[in-house]
């Protein structure tokens, strides 16, 4: 239960942390100007690197957290079986978040060398788009991969959390668990999960059995 505690933590402080604006104007400034679908468009250069930054900072947020949830699911499971599935689950999302952690700054990286080759308002040459391709590819295939198993491995946790409010008859959990996948609302569901696994953990420090104790 300490486990699901804090993962419940790290993402809330995770997903405060990205709503706060951490760049000024200076940092994206600077434009570089692609032809696309016959218009220009201009992308601050500053971006990618803001992009990057935020991207891995978040990606490694929810690998760790995933990777609490799974510690979780593993030391309730000598309470029952139907934990078994969603510590499974977990780790699938614990592998996707690696996954995309690789792929994210493979495909900004294919996007700079794109960029840097390119003349301002000028269509894109095939010579640029080549040398890039295979780092372009490359970053999209791991992101779709990574992207699925998170997918499924979110889908785990929910399962979990509702099997967690079942057994211990907690309707905040099973509520956190529904409004775990939505925006805004997983800000909600991290608050019912950290202060419901906190009583949780005061009302079983209290006589228990051993298996019980086990899955603290």
């Amino acid at each position: 239960m300490r486990w699901i505690e804090l993962a419940a933590i790290l993402a809330l402080v995770g997903l405060i942390l990205s709503s706060v604006p951490i760049y000024d104007e200076g940092s994206l400034s600077g434009l570089v100007s692609v032809r696309a679908g016959g218009m220009n468009l201009s992308i601050p250069t500053g971006l990618l690197d803001l992009l990057l930054v935020l991207g891995l900072a978040g990606i490694a947020f929810d690998v760790v957290m995933f990777y609490l949830y799974y510690r979780g699911y593993s030391a309730l499971k000598g309470l029952g079986t139907e934990f078994r599935t969603p510590s499974n689950l977990s780790l699938l999302a614990v592998v996707g978040g690696v996954l995309i952690g690789i792929g994210f700054p493979l495909l900004l990286l294919a996007l700079v060398q794109l960029a840097s080759c390119i003349t301002p308002g000028l269509p894109v040459p095939s010579s640029c788009v080549s040398p890039v391709g295979a780092l372009l590819l490359g970053g999209l295939a791991l992101l779709a991969v990574g992207a699925i198993l998170l997918l499924v491995g979110i889908i785990g946790v929910m399962i979990g959390l509702w099997r967690l409010g079942t057994r211990y008859s907690s309707s905040l959990l099973k509520a956190a668990a529904i409004m775990l996948i939505f925006p805004f609302l997983n800000i909600i569901a991290s608050i019912l999960i950290l202060v419901e696994t906190h009583r949780l953990l005061g009302r079983l420090r209290g006589p228990v059995d051993p298996l019980t104790i086990g899955a603290l």
